[in-house]
């Protein structure tokens, strides 16, 4: 499966385990950005 997001950034908390079942479009980890001007 592939898992894409908007922005590039890093996986600051990863909200599910392996294995564990998850549904269309429920979060599945928070990304920290640094947006740069």
């Amino acid at each position: 499966m592939d898992v894409r997001a908007p922005m590039s950034g890093t996986v600051w908390k990863v909200l599910v385990r392996p294995g564990e079942r998850v549904e269309t479009g429920q979060e599945v980890v928070i990304l920290e950005s640094m947006k740069m001007m």
